[in-house]
């Protein structure tokens, strides 16, 4: 064979070798790639909704109180607002929602280190972004609580703020469900004496929640 018809042959199986490696690399290359947030169908959380929770409670008055829990249920209600960006969804929203407090009894030997907290409001304002059907969201607000005090005179408002954040998932068109934490920072141990604030310590709380939302 003529020597410019070998190096024909030659660059001939040369293109068809590199066209077929081509190829079979092109499932692989998009395969691997990442998949971008955009391109996630985002559910629609506008509008507005109310709900139920349920959970547990932790607080401490004071470094001498032992800290107490005990559980609690409440409604919820709000409204979002959702805004679409470059690349992903992020919704506004503000919600009250409402707890009643089944507290643990106060411990005997400190009585005067706890409260005994039987309500709980919040006006909540939140913001987070859209990956699917999911909503993770941070939260922040002003908190009130009623409260026992065993030795002042029976029973007070107290209130403070609130941060955390959460989940919440689109079961449905309709219906969510939701994980969240909280910590409240509610003042200092109520009492009648005017100089106790001067040893008292913050008032803190922490509350853990799932719950249930219908949209309408």
């Amino acid at each position: 064979m003529p020597h410019h018809h070998r190096l024909s042959a030659a660059l001939l199986l040369a293109s068809l070798s590199a066209t077929t490696a081509a190829q079979a690399q092109t499932p692989d290359s998009t395969w691997l790639s990442p998949v971008s947030l955009s391109s996630i169908p985002a559910f629609n959380w506008r509008g507005g909704y109310v709900g139920v929770h349920g959970g547990y409670a932790r607080s401490g008055a004071d470094s001498l109180a032992p800290a107490q829990g005990g559980f609690l249920a409440g409604i919820q209600g709000g409204y979002n607002v959702q805004v679409t960006g470059s690349t992903l969804q992020s919704v506004f929203g503000v919600e009250l929602e409402g707890s009643y407090l089944w507290r643990q009894a106060s411990r005997p030997e400190n009585p005067a280190g706890t409260i005994a907290p039987h309500w709980l409001g919040a006006a909540k304002v939140r913001t987070g972004f859209v990956l699917g059907r999911f909503l993770p969201y941070a939260t922040a607000g002003l908190a009130l609580v009623h409260s026992e005090e065993p030795v002042a005179d029976g029973r007070g408002w107290q209130i403070g703020y609130l941060y955390g954040g959460g989940l919440e998932y689109a079961v449905t068109d309709t219906v969510s469900v939701k994980a969240e934490y909280n910590y409240l920072q509610l003042g200092r141990t109520p009492s009648d004496n005017r100089l106790e604030f001067m040893s008292s310590r913050p008032l803190t709380a922490q509350t853990f929640k799932a719950g249930a939302n219908i949209r309408f």
